[in-house]
């Protein structure tokens, strides 16, 4: 049997889904923190009481060592239950009592980095691995995503829609961006679809409502493919599974990466595609109305064919195979 651990944010858990797809069957061990149990449910799957090493205090970093003994022992007894054969971790926290419980019990350990910059889980981790892949390396592996993607992709010609995506946690800068970009974007007749983030989203509807016309408000979705697909022109943070489901669904985009991210890996992961004349690129500190408004009326649709062209091979399925081939 196939198990399949990580997860926290959407970036983690979208790879695991994706490849989970591609399963006839597994078993999934999360956290109860994050956004896991969003994703994956049923008897097969687990949720463990894991918790971040980063930003702890000394007491706190030694509380989750501690903790983290207690949970390799329920990843093992997991493992004997289901049988398991061989792991794959998209990384993050939530990844790593099942990771060391499969170091520990020699099942062979496959590992997904998502970021242009290795997290920690998978750095430390990494050593003991299997297989290690990335889009990143130069052994690499396509990224993995939900074919929906490809399946929905079309060439843009006009903007008639501006999609401002924040992911599903949302991305404080970007609603407050967008709540003073929407102004304009009435006066140009151009609709507004934003991603605020389930926390904010009471917040930003009340400021929507100040308007005549209001946008398309979304908090949480599992179908965020369905507003790519609707949009012309996106801006967004660079996290590494939306930016490549953006590239597969052939929508032009300006990445605004978070500052604080982990080793600035949002920066790198949107210059990765900027490089390839796949995306545009803009600090926090250098965005403004105008600049992007002259963006869309001028240059948001100068890649629309190189993305329409694009054809990335199927990662998920790709890895998919790799587990099976492992059971």
């Amino acid at each position: 049997m196939i198990l399949i651990t990580g997860g926290g944010t959407g970036g983690h858990l979208a790879v695991a889904k994706a490849v989970a797809n591609n399963l006839d069957d597994f078993v999934y061990i999360g956290s109860t923190k994050g956004q896991d149990s969003l994703w994956f449910s049923g008897e097969k799957c687990y949720f463990l009481k894991s918790s971040g090493f980063v930003n702890q205090g000394i007491f706190g970093k030694i509380k989750v060592l501690f903790s983290l003994l207690v949970l390799v022992y329920e990843c093992l007894k997991i493992f004997k239950k289901h049988k398991i054969s061989c792991v794959f971790s998209v990384g993050g926290y939530s990844s790593v009592p099942a990771s060391l419980a499969a170091i520990i019990s020699f099942k062979k350990l496959i590992i997904h980095e998502q970021n242009s910059k290795i997290g920690l889980a998978n750095k430390i981790l990494k050593p003991f691995a299997y297989k290690f892949f990335s889009a990143y390396e130069k052994e690499l592996c396509p990224y993995p995503i939900q074919n929906i993607y490809k399946q929905l992709k079309r060439k843009r010609t006009e903007i008639k829609t501006v999609l401002i995506l924040g992911g599903s946690q949302g991305a404080r800068f970007l609603n407050d961006f967008a709540l003073e970009l929407y102004p304009e974007l009435l006066k140009l007749n151009i609709n507004l679809i934003h991603q605020c983030g389930a926390k904010e989203y009471d917040k930003y509807e009340k400021e929507y409502s100040k308007f005549d016309k209001k946008p398309i408000l979304i908090g949480f979705s599992k179908e965020i493919y369905k507003y790519m697909r609707e949009a012309d022109f996106c801006i967004s943070r660079a996290g590494a599974s939306a930016s490549f489901e953006l590239v597969n669904i052939a929508l032009p985009t300006l990445f605004v990466p978070y500052k604080y991210a982990y080793k600035n890996h949002q920066y790198y992961n949107a210059l990765y595609l900027v490089d390839k004349k796949l995306a545009f690129l803009c600090e926090e500190k250098d965005i403004n109305v105008d600049k992007v408004l002259n963006l869309i009326m001028n240059d948001a649709l100068k890649y629309s064919s190189n993305l329409f062209d694009l054809d990335y091979d199927d990662g998920a399925l790709l890895l998919a195979n790799i587990l099976k081939g492992l059971k």
